[in-house]
């Protein structure tokens, strides 16, 4: 594990290989896994683009900084927080 990511409810963890895992509440997709299943054990976060080099959790969504500069959100986005 290279960082780890704190959220209201749920947690990301930025593995050496720039891939994601995540667990926790997932009532909104803020796990990046495709459900919206609370998570007790890890999964991973769903295929970025590229590598990741950083991970952060709001309340109920999750973005990551990419290696080209871009960013991938998910989660909620009842307040316009994806962007």
């Amino acid at each position: 594990v290279r960082a780890i990511a704190a959220g209201e409810a749920h947690s990301l963890f930025l593995m050496d290989d720039g891939s994601g895992i995540a667990c926790g509440l997932n009532s909104h997709g803020q796990l990046g896994d495709g459900t919206f299943e609370t998570r007790r054990e890890a999964v991973r976060i769903a295929d970025f683009d590229g590598a990741a080099v950083e991970l952060a959790a709001g309340s109920t969504h999750s973005m990551a900084l990419l290696e080209d500069g871009s960013v991938m959100c998910w989660g909620s986005n009842a307040t316009a927080q994806l962007g």
